[in-house]
């Protein structure tokens, strides 16, 4: 699920990223296929994680360190992109993470964020039971006005997986379809060639 996040993400990430709750930092190696990122440094609570990041993903363009997103052991204005997926819902106190995020960007930096609706949220919970590592679910509403406080230019936008079928009346017709030759094509985004 994290993967056409950081997919998404790679599209907007710019500069020095940092990447705060990066888990096992595969997301570096995604998000550094985009020429305009200049260095990843991902930001990590657990160490397991981030000894695999480094043993795994570490470069010259990479950097990983054990760190809380409520309070970065980081410079003031050093990053231009800041990404955390799935990490507020975490938090108890979720607006300390944003606070340390619009804190450690530059002036004109982006944040890039991701958190489960509540209505997925819920989905999970009838399906698996309540998920005892989510302290706050926030609504709309709740991220737009936290957003709001430290950002003067907000966007929501809305991500779900989908499960696709094809059918093909024989096995000579399935080469008709193709993965798309463009990064959708992580996406699993597929077209007709009719020619």
């Amino acid at each position: 699920e994290h993967y056409h996040r950081y997919l998404w993400s790679s599209y907007f990430a710019e500069g020095n990223v940092c990447d705060v709750a990066c888990g096992m930092g595969y997301g570096s190696e995604i998000l550094l296929k985009n020429n305009r990122i200049s260095t990843y440094l991902g930001i990590d609570i657990d160490q397991a994680s981030i000894d695999f990041a480094e043993k795994t993903y570490k470069s010259e363009h990479t950097a990983f360190k054990i760190g809380d997103c409520t309070h970065l052991d980081i410079a003031s204005e050093t990053f231009d992109t800041v990404i955390s997926l799935e990490t507020l819902e975490h938090l108890e106190q979720p607006e300390l993470a944003i606070k340390e995020f619009k804190r450690v960007l530059k002036e004109d930096g982006i944040l890039i964020c991701s958190f489960p609706h509540p209505h997925y949220e819920k989905l999970c919970t009838d399906v698996y039971g309540p998920n005892p590592f989510h302290k706050s679910i926030l609504s709309e509403e709740e991220i737009i006005t936290l957003l709001q406080t430290h950002f003067k230019l907000c966007y929501l936008f809305y991500s779900e997986m989908i499960i696709a079928s094809i059918i093909s009346p024989d096995e000579n017709r399935s080469n008709d379809l193709k993965m798309s030759k463009d990064i959708n094509s992580n996406l699993g985004s597929i077209y007709r060639d009719w020619e």
